[in-house]
């Protein structure tokens, strides 16, 4: 298996950090709030819809002729498709190829072949993956990209560019390499931060819990905990719920409140929020921001995200794979991949109903094409394309009305 013939020990890191670390910087098994980007839960939503909108998208194969375009269904690339490898179905595969590429800018994928093809794509993490460009053709033609990778145990590989697939974040200054998003939310996960240690730190004391006692006098730190003791036995508890509470003479008691809203926590966590997401162009009502959406524009802001968002990415991944995974015979006879968006875009069955009646009543497509996208059998008369006879040609409207060539009107 090449560079990952060492690898069946068992997993210590992920993305370069101890598991056990990993999972703190996620919040998991941890009461700290963490440094880490990941920790903020708006970024890591983002990750998450992004990634599982491309892994639910299947990889399909078709070949070009002309102004036709066919599925081809026999090739043997489409095993690969099927699994990518032993460990990884095309969903998680594709998920964190698309994940990888938004956490660092840039996701990279092996291209394992057995005697010239295809056999197998591994998932190569990000952070050990360096990109070098050879100005002097000192590897090999001059102007070439190679792509050296680091295993767990400290050893290099040389790889070609026809040896991985690269997955690059759209925005970029040389073509080559994607800019990690990152850096440009560096001050908003800051400012994440420090409003999630107040939020945590509310909680930890008591959002509503503080009071000040007022009074004339020293009292000892032994007379303190007396006088505490005595204050919470008088109003605490759900006995003493609307009750009367007594105090010595001279003392005043005020509560502390902590008031979210006149400190604009939630207002600065919302703008936080919506600094994030849109970066990576995912809708507020993708994040459960509903406050500005009726139903309509939630279903406009879908079709935004897959045309604004989604399409450049899957655009790209089709673009390298049908370059880097079909020979140059195939790659210019008109062989591509594309991504079967079907599934994200499916609407409801009236409405599909509706579109394949008007396009079944038009020619444009068998009603056999209508039954295969509900999952039903083909009918053995059902791939002959069908038309309305009453249609016909602009140049002949109106001949209806004429006989031998001459008008009926006298």
């Amino acid at each position: 298996m090449g560079i990952f013939s060492n690898r069946l020990e068992a997993r210590s890191t992920i993305n370069g950090y101890p598991v056990d670390e990993f999972m703190r910087l996620l919040g998991i098994q941890t009461n700290n709030t963490t440094d880490h980007r990941l920790g903020e839960v708006t970024f890591f939503t983002c990750l998450k819809i992004l990634g599982e909108s491309v892994g639910k998208l299947q990889l399909k194969l078709y070949k070009d002729s002309g102004d036709k375009s066919s599925l081809d269904t026999k090739h043997y690339i489409n095993r690969v498709l099927r699994r990518p490898n032993p460990h990884m179905t095309p969903s998680i595969f594709w998920a964190t190829l698309e994940t990888n590429k938004n956490l660092t800018g840039n996701g990279y994928a092996y291209i394992h072949t057995v005697n010239g093809r295809v056999d197998s794509l591994w998932i190569l993490e990000s952070d050990r993956v360096q990109v070098w460009i050879d100005d002097i053709g000192l590897w090999g033609n001059e102007g070439s990209v190679w792509y050296v990778y680091t295993d767990d145990k400290g050893n290099q590989y040389k790889l070609t560019s026809s040896q991985i697939i690269h997955h690059k974040f759209s925005v970029t200054l040389d073509g080559i390499l994607g800019i990690s998003p990152i850096d440009t939310l560096k001050a908003t996960f800051n400012s994440a931060k420090a409003g999630q240690n107040f939020t945590n730190n509310l909680f930890k004391n008591g959002i509503t819990a503080g009071y000040a006692i007022y009074y004339t006098g020293d009292i000892d730190k032994s007379g303190e905990e007396r006088l505490k003791a005595k204050i919470k036995s008088l109003g605490g508890g759900s006995a003493n719920v609307g009750d009367v509470l007594p105090l010595p003479i001279g003392m005043k008691l005020e509560k502390i409140t902590h008031d979210l809203v006149s400190a604009q926590f939630l207002e600065l966590s919302k703008y936080t929020s919506q600094q994030i997401s849109s970066v990576f162009g995912v809708k507020p009502s993708m994040l459960n921001d509903y406050a500005n959406s009726k139903y309509a524009s939630v279903q406009a802001e879908q079709e935004a995200f897959y045309k604004d968002t989604l399409l450049p990415s899957l655009v790209n991944l089709e673009n390298e794979s049908s370059y880097k995974l079909l020979t140059k015979k195939e790659f210019d006879v008109g062989y591509n991949f594309e991504f079967d968006v079907d599934t994200l875009l499916r609407a409801d069955f009236a409405t599909r109903i509706e579109a394949y009646g008007k396009a079944i009543d038009r020619g444009i497509f068998s009603p056999n094409w209508a039954r295969k996208q509900e999952g039903e059998p083909p009918d053995p008369n059902g791939d002959q394309l069908i038309v309305n006879g009453t249609y016909i040609p602009l140049s002949m409207v109106g001949q209806q009305y004429v006989k031998g060539g001459e008008s009926n009107e006298q």
